[in-house]
């Protein structure tokens, strides 16, 4: 079993102890006062993984990404600069169903229930110990995340979506990549795009430990490190945004 922590944004994660980030340890605000018994809403005006990805793309660039605001089709943009990040999710359902179950472990006292959901997180191939969810293992194929791509370029092209000068795609994957593979993948993924008038520039595939900024215009692809505490003070940073929105 993989010992890498799933990041859980609908859950209020605990703080280990070896983490010691300022963000982190402000627990006393009335954001996260309002929602700390409680997982997020299954609807909020802000969707968590929108919020996710701006700040995951804030940290690979904020020059060029610190202007980006909430939309639809795409679902951010920067209009003085002209572009626009459409951002999807390539997990299987398998995880998705984990992550589910795993964020409202914490909000019940029921132990017959609770022992219920554990089992169910464990038929997912996740595994639940002292808090933390960990798995399900990621894949070794990048199919998932080329499915994502072919939908969400049909869908550039289908009149539908506002056009900018860039057209980026954040993908959320859970796969386990080596060069070779990232190689293949940007090479598929040109060959996807060639049929379209309407291309994605780029496509960011993030992951843990990991983001993949494939530039398909360039034809490179940048491996950027994405650590742990980061990923951690990022998605507790995404949902107290989340949660500001549903207060006001």
């Amino acid at each position: 079993m993989d010992k890498m922590p799933l990041i859980c944004l609908k859950h209020k994660m605990e703080i280990k102890p070896e983490i010691q980030i300022p963000e982190m340890i402000q627990m006393l605000s009335h954001v996260d006062s309002e929602y700390y018994d409680k997982p997020l809403p299954d609807r909020t005006k802000i969707d968590i993984w929108e919020c996710y990805a701006r700040h995951v793309l804030l940290l690979i660039d904020s020059d060029k990404y610190g202007s980006l605001v909430f939309s639809d089709k795409p679902d951010l943009i920067d209009k003085a600069q002209s572009l626009g990040v459409e951002v999807t999710d390539s997990r299987p359902q398998n995880s998705r169903e984990a992550e589910s179950l795993y964020s409202k472990l914490a909000y019940t006292k029921d132990p017959s229930w609770k022992k219920r959901q554990i089992e169910r997180i464990e038929k997912c191939g996740a595994h639940y110990e002292n808090g933390i969810l960990f798995g399900p293992k990621g894949t070794d194929s990048f199919q998932q995340i080329f499915k994502a791509h072919l939908k969400k370029l049909k869908r550039l092209n289908s009149g539908d979506y506002a056009i900018f000068k860039r057209n980026e795609l954040f993908v959320t994957s859970t796969i386990l990549a080596d060069e070779e593979m990232i190689r293949e993948a940007l090479s598929h993924m040109k060959e996807q795009s060639c049929i379209f008038p309407r291309r994605f520039d780029s496509v960011i595939v993030s992951v843990p430990r990991h983001n993949y900024v494939f530039n398909l215009n360039a034809s490179t692809c940048e491996s950027l490190e994405f650590g742990y505490c980061d990923q951690y003070r990022i998605a507790n940073d995404a949902r107290q945004e989340v949660i500001r929105a549903e207060l006001i």
